[in-house]
């Protein structure tokens, strides 16, 4: 029941049902249910800006999966925390996380795992400056995502093609791919929109066109406010600073 709020951008109604179906699994002395859904909890925690909270319980649920031995638990588990770890700038540490979930998902035989974790190694390569080695990751996740038919991930591949392209100092290419993310979303997802606005900001800002800059900044800052998805404030903050001008 969490996810439809969450993906429809109600962050806070999402983790206050999880906190809620938490403390039911605990009472019911579910430990094994409880992991689990203390690691979908992190996530929302970890996009209200709430990083140290976040990892702190998805290394807990992460320690219950393996308890129980529980394969494809330890595996999501590693790839959100490869996911983190690039974010804050340790990819050297985010990609073997990610490498162990993709053998797990290879043994288990999970499509979607192995799509998270590509998704995952494309991110830590392209923070590493591999941009090669990440587009190949984002290839083989996307040729998986078609295999199981999972729209929603194809459009969210569009968007990592083009911060990875931006990450990289390729921003007029990466323009294209951000707005066909947006395209292909097969749900009204606002939380992949402030994403691809936060992603186009930047990119018009190295290309020297400032207003789109500005207009994309401040509706993607709109969105950000209203469906609480600070975590990603600073960096529409930043784009703003260093536009020329008032910024703002």
């Amino acid at each position: 029941l969490w996810f439809y709020p969450y993906l429809i951008g109600l962050l806070n109604e999402a983790r206050q049902m999880l906190r809620v179906a938490i403390d039911a699994a605990w009472l019911a002395g579910d430990e094994r249910t409880a992991g689990r859904l203390m690691r979908r909890r992190d996530i929302l925690l970890w996009e209200q800006d709430k990083r140290t909270k976040a990892i702190e319980i998805l290394n807990q649920a992460e320690g219950i999966a393996r308890r129980y031995q529980d394969l494809r638990e330890i595996a999501l588990s590693q790839e959100r925390l490869s996911d983190y770890l690039s974010k804050i700038g340790n990819p050297e540490e985010a990609q073997p996380l990610a490498e162990e979930a993709l053998a797990i998902g290879d043994t288990i035989r999970d499509l979607q795992v192995k799509i998270l974790a590509a998704y995952r190694l494309s991110m830590a390569e392209s923070a590493c400056r591999n941009l090669d080695a990440a587009l190949e990751w984002l290839n083989r996740g996307e040729k998986w995502a078609r295999e199981l038919g999972w729209k929603r991930a194809l459009a969210w591949y569009a968007y990592r093609r083009g911060a990875n392209l931006i990450q990289n100092g390729r921003p007029a290419e990466a323009e294209p791919w951000l707005l066909k993310a947006v395209e292909m979303m097969t749900w009204d997802e606002p939380r992949l929109v402030a994403y691809v606005k936060t992603r186009l900001a930047r990119a018009y800002l190295a290309l020297g066109r400032w207003e789109e800059a500005r207009r994309t900044a401040r509706e993607a800052l709109d969105l950000i406010d209203r469906i609480g998805l600070h975590v990603l404030r600073e960096d529409v903050e930043k784009v703003l600073r260093e536009l020329p001008g008032d910024g703002k």
